[in-house]
């Protein structure tokens, strides 16, 4: 009980939806705040959605840094939301790849999500009820 709620005094959650090219990044604790993280350096291939992973790494972790004002105390729990080349479902390399990048980026907890686009709301309440 007491390790849940220093966990979440240093935690933050987001939803990350990931475009070719780019992230945008909900703040499910400050509603309203999204921003568009487009990479310097591209991450997606002609095929895959993430096919440079340390770009994509390094791109995802810097602009968490930038969302949580650069605190290097606070982890993470993301929802990550693949919006491009996934046609027909991920396959399980597909969803491992983004398990790694997001806890590669700092997240201690981390959701695939492969249906419609979420509000913040609805975001949030799929850590109370996981599908």
């Amino acid at each position: 009980m007491l390790l849940a709620a220093i966990r979440r005094w240093f935690s933050e959650d987001f939803y990350v939806q990931i475009h070719e090219n780019r992230y945008v990044i909900t703040s499910l604790d400050n509603p309203g705040e999204s921003r568009r993280f487009p990479a310097t350096d591209a991450f997606s291939t002609s095929r895959l959605l993430v096919g440079h992973f340390l770009v994509a790494e390094t791109l995802l972790r810097a602009s968490l840094g930038q969302m949580n004002g650069g605190s290097r105390l606070k982890s993470y729990r993301l929802i990550m939301h693949p919006r491009d080349k996934a046609e027909g479902g991920l396959c399980e390399v597909e969803t491992r790849v983004l398990q790694d990048l997001a806890f590669g980026a700092g997240a201690h907890d981390a959701i695939i999500w492969e249906k419609e686009p979420l509000s913040a709301t609805q975001a949030k309440a799929l850590w109370d009820n996981p599908q």
